[in-house]
């Protein structure tokens, strides 16, 4: 493999799991926690939900930086 690919695997990755985060935030903006059964959200409130995901994307944006 390439670095080249290696590279864009690691983007890729980086992008699909920002793009979670975003579908996350936008199910508690819209009151739809149903999509949070059998997740470790499933039992929480939602300011400790938004809480993790801020914390979940900082460490991603970390872990991408050092990746590449």
């Amino acid at each position: 493999m390439s670095a080249d690919d290696i590279l864009r695997d690691i983007w890729q990755s980086y992008r699909a799991t920002v793009d979670c985060f975003k579908i996350a935030g936008r199910s508690i903006a819209r009151n739809e926690y149903r999509l949070f059964d059998n997740t470790e959200f499933q039992y929480k409130l939602s300011d400790e939900v938004q809480d993790a995901i801020r914390k979940s994307r900082s460490a991603a944006d970390d872990y991408a930086i050092l990746a590449l």
